[in-house]
């Protein structure tokens, strides 16, 4: 599989694949765990756009936290 151009440039890539409804695998060159995992947010296959699921977050206090990194500095 070809890699995008801009691959080497990404911070942070989230294609929620993973079994577990709450694990959530960066694909980055630079590979990051969330250090916290708030409210509901969970991988979902209710709706999605590509692949077999998405993001669920329901809007009452739902997020991802990763600590900081350098990557993040823009």
């Amino acid at each position: 599989m070809a890699l995008h151009p801009n691959y080497w440039s990404t911070a942070l890539i989230l294609n929620f694949e993973d079994a577990s409804s709450t694990t959530f695998t960066d694909i980055s060159p630079t590979p990051k765990t969330p250090s916290s995992v708030n409210g509901t947010a969970a991988n979902s296959a209710t709706q999605f756009k590509t692949g077999t699921k998405s993001l669920f977050l329901d809007g009452n206090s739902d997020w991802l936290e990763y600590a900081s990194h350098a990557d993040f500095d823009f």
